[in-house]
């Protein structure tokens, strides 16, 4: 009976042993898993803040571009507007000519 008891209480150290080295090693896998987690969330807020800058330069080149876009424009039509008022003083000035 002693012997039995001796050897059931060297199997339950050996058993507390290998479940404490297994929650060891489940502790360690946890805890690398929490510094994956933390560094993903890092680099998410990281590529959130780059995402933000883009989209804010992207907005501030379309304002740009539309300015830039109702400048041309209107030189455009500034120009259009002295080539008819050229024209139109050739055309008096051919008329003048052939009047005389």
């Amino acid at each position: 009976k002693r012997e039995e008891n001796e050897a059931l209480q060297k199997d339950l150290g050996k058993a507390e042993s290998a479940f404490a080295d297994a929650l060891s090693e489940k502790e360690r896998d946890n805890h690398a898993l929490r510094n994956d987690l933390d560094e993903a969330k890092r680099e998410l807020a990281s590529l959130e803040s780059k995402m933000n800058e883009a989209v804010a330069s992207y907005e501030s080149a379309m304002v740009e571009a539309k300015s830039a876009m109702t400048t041309k424009r209107e030189e455009n039509e500034a120009l259009q507007k002295e080539m008819g008022e050229v024209e139109s003083a050739e055309a008096k000035m051919l008329e003048t000519h052939e009047v005389k």
